[in-house]
Order: C-alpha cells, then sequence, then structure tokens
C-alpha cells in the first residue's frame, strides 16, 4: 500500500514534500562544504549532529527513491512518473558532493588523530566502522571539483542510461494467446513455469 507511505507522486501534497527534501538536501549539502577538519581541536562537536542529519536525510532519499520506482513499475508508461524520476536524478549531486565532503575529510589523518576524534562523541563510537571506511575511501577519491564535476555529469549520463533502460524495459509487451483471446503482457507476466505443459508451450510460441 503504496500510499500508506507517501501522497501519490502525481499530488500537489507529493510536489510539496519534494520541495522541501530538496531544501533539506541542499542545506546538507552546504553545511558538509563547511564542516571543520578532524585535525581540528573539538571538531567532534559539529560532526556528531552532521552525521545524524546526513543518516536521515539520506535515509528519506532512499525512501523517495524507491517509492516513484515502484509506481514506474506499475505504470511504465506513466509520464509524470518518468519526469519525477529525473528529478530525483538531478538531486543525486547534492547527495554525493556531501558524501564526497566526508570522505575527504579523513583524507590524511593518521590512527591516533582518528582514535581521539570518534572519542570525542557517542555517535561517533558507534559509527567507527562507518568512519574507518572512509579513511579508505578517502585515498580512492578524485580531487573534490572533479568529484563534483563528475556527480553533475552523471545525472545526463549513467543515470540517465538507467533511467532509459527501466522505461524502456518497462514498456515492453508481448502478445500471448489465454483461453483463445489474444493479451498483451509484460516479459515478467508471461509464466513459463506452470505445471501444465501445453501452457508453457503457448507462451514459449
Amino acid at each position: 500500500d503504496l500510499d500508506s507511505i507517501l501522497p501519490n507522486p502525481q499530488t500537489q501534497e507529493f510536489s510539496a514534500h519534494l520541495e522541501q527534501f530538496k531544501h533539506d538536501l541542499s542545506q546538507l549539502a552546504d553545511a558538509s562544504d563547511v564542516l571543520p577538519a578532524v585535525t581540528e581541536v573539538g571538531s567532534a562537536a559539529a560532526w556528531g549532529p552532521f552525521i545524524d542529519q546526513l543518516s536521515t536525510t539520506l535515509a528519506r532519499q532512499e525512501e523517495l527513491n524507491a517509492f516513484v520506482g515502484c509506481h514506474s513499475a506499475v505504470d511504465a508508461e506513466n509520464k509524470e512518473f518518468q519526469r519525477v524520476e529525473g528529478v530525483l536524478a538531478a538531486l543525486s549531486p547534492l547527495r554525493q558532493r556531501a558524501l564526497a565532503n566526508v570522505e575527504l575529510a579523513f583524507a590524511g589523518v593518521d590512527p591516533t588523530t582518528f582514535e581521539r576524534f570518534i572519542g570525542c562523541d557517542a555517535n561517533l563510537k558507534m559509527l567507527r566502522f562507518v568512519l574507518e571506511e572512509c579513511r579508505r575511501n578517502a585515498a580512492l577519491r578524485l580531487p573534490k571539483d572533479q568529484e563534483q564535476l563528475a556527480n553533475e555529469l552523471a545525472v545526463d549520463g549513467a543515470l540517465a542510461w538507467s533511467r532509459l533502460y527501466d522505461r524502456l524495459s518497462g514498456e515492453l509487451r508481448v502478445e500471448v494467446m489465454e483461453r483463445g483471446v489474444v493479451v498483451k503482457k509484460s516479459p515478467g507476466q508471461i509464466q513459463f513455469d506452470m505445471p501444465e505443459r501445453t501452457v508453457r508451450q503457448n507462451n514459449f510460441y
């Protein structure tokens, strides 16, 4: 029951919800730009609340993407659902900007400094594994400006290709005979594992 999660993507209520999320995500990305260096004394006081905000905001984004994706799966030809998917994809650079800033903040941080940093905040202690992963990932990151460029290009590149693939595959229909009537179904709806061999043969042909 998708309506129990959020309003239908075609409603004004959902548009308002999406606008609020865009605002919150933009604020998160801006906050990530001014995070104090991990090496600064007392920096954990700012990082603890930010990590909470990061976790909450990204969870909301995952929910939005899954929610709209489910609606699109039900009605693959709905242009409004496709438009909203595009809007959500366009928000990806903000998400990636925040994540890149977090990981790059740990670049070159030595183990002693890292231990002192996470030891100053209970939330950071709980996230030791995640933050250690940030330290490892930082070594694989491009410079900050190049990371942001790659994220912005992905909206019309890899992300757009994925949406195009889903759209085209979702619109595929196959004609199949059922009880003497030719009907159109998506490939996934045509069953090849029916107990009756004649039905399997019919669906195959």
